[in-house]
C-alpha cells in the first residue's frame, strides 16, 4: 500500500488542531494560536512513527512522550502543576478517542479502507470530504456538550477569591460570578470585570493615587439596550481567581469601576468584583 507523506501530514494536523482545540475547552487552558499551531505540526509530524517498528510497550511509552511534548508546547506555563499537566493528557486521549470513532463511524458507512500501526491510522486513499466530515461532525457535537456541562457547572461556582497584584502588592477581595457581564477591552477584547467603588478607593488609598492614575483606562458599557456610555477603569499585572479547582491566573487583566457598591445577589451579600463570565467559563474540569 502507498503511503503519501503529505496526506499523512495534513490529516493529522487537522486532527491534532481540533483535538487541542477541544482539549482546551475542557480543562480552561488559556489560547495561544501560534503555540496550538505549533503543537498541531507535532501532531502531523509524530503520525510518522507509522513507519517505525516498535514493540507495543515502546509504543504507548512512545505516544505518551510526544502527547506530554503537544501539550507542554500548546498549553505549558511556568506556574502549571503536574496534576493540571495529567490532566490534561488524559483530557487530550479522551477527545482522540471520540474524535478517532466518530471519524471511523463516518468512513466505515462510506466503505473507506485503510491500516493501522502503532496506534495511528491511514487510509487508503486520500478520502478528505470523508475525513473532514468525520472530524467536523465529532468537535461540533463536543463542543455542544462541552457549553452545556460548563453553564451547568459554573452556575453552581458563585463564589471565588480574587487576588490582585499591582507591582509587588497583593490584595485580596472576593468575587462573583456574573453571566451577564460582557464587558471587553476595546483595545485587546480581554474580558473585563466590575470592582464596587468602595474596593476600588481601597486600592487606589494602598497603591498610591499616581501608581493607579498610570493604570488607568476607559472601558465602554451598554446595559439593558438602552444605556450606554463610558466607565472608569484600570489595568492590574495580573489576576488570580481562586476556587476549589485551583488557582488560574490572568495577565493584564482589566477592571472597571462600578459608581457605588454591589448589592445583594442570589442570597451573597459582601462581595468586591463581578467577574467577567469569559473569565469563570473556562473549562469543564
Amino acid at each position: 500500500m502507498v503511503i503519501y507523506a503529505e496526506y499523512l501530514f495534513i490529516e493529522n494536523f487537522i486532527a491534532g488542531l481540533l483535538i487541542l482545540l477541544l482539549t482546551g475547552k475542557i480543562c480552561g487552558l488559556e489560547n495561544s494560536a501560534v503555540r496550538v499551531g505549533i503543537g498541531s505540526i507535532v501532531c502531523g509530524v509524530s503520525a510518522f512513527v507509522i513507519f517505525v517498528e516498535m514493540i507495543p510497550l515502546m509504543a504507548i511509552l512512545m505516544k505518551l512522550l510526544i502527547s506530554f511534548s503537544i501539550i507542554m508546547i500548546s498549553y505549558g506555563k511556568r506556574d502549571m502543576t503536574i496534576k493540571r499537566i495529567m490532566r490534561s493528557i488524559v483530557v487530550f486521549y479522551i477527545v482522540s478517542f471520540v474524535m478517532g470513532g466518530v471519524t471511523i463511524a463516518v468512513m466505515g458507512l462510506r466503505g473507506t479502507q485503510g491500516i493501522s500501526s502503532n496506534g495511528f491510522i491511514y487510509t487508503k486513499t486520500p478520502t478528505y470530504i470523508t475525513v473532514a466530515a468525520g472530524m467536523a461532525v465529532s468537535y461540533v457535537i463536543m463542543e455542544r456538550f462541552i457549553g452545556f456541562l460548563k453553564e451547568k457547572i459554573n452556575s453552581e461556582r458563585l463564589l471565588r477569591e480574587v487576588r490582585i497584584r499591582l507591582g509587588d502588592e497583593e490584595f485580596d477581595l472576593l468575587g462573583y460570578t456574573d453571566t451577564g457581564n460582557h464587558l471587553k477591552d476595546p483595545v485587546m477584547g480581554r474580558p473585563v470585570s466590575v470592582i464596587s467603588k468602595s474596593a476600588a478607593d481601597a486600592l487606589f488609598i494602598m497603591a498610591g493615587e499616581e501608581e493607579m492614575e498610570k493604570r488607568y483606562c476607559t472601558v465602554p458599557y451598554i446595559s439593558a439596550g438602552v444605556r450606554k456610555g463610558m466607565m472608569d477603569g484600570f489595568r492590574v499585572d495580573e489576576m488570580m481567581v481562586i476556587s476549589d479547582r485551583g488557582k488560574v491566573s490572568y495577565r493584564s487583566s482589566i477592571f472597571a469601576i462600578y459608581d457605588g457598591d454591589f448589592k445583594e445577589r442570589d442570597g451573597v451579600r459582601g462581595f468586591d468584583v463581578l467577574l467577567n463570565r469569559d473569565i469563570v467559563e473556562r473549562g469543564v474540569i
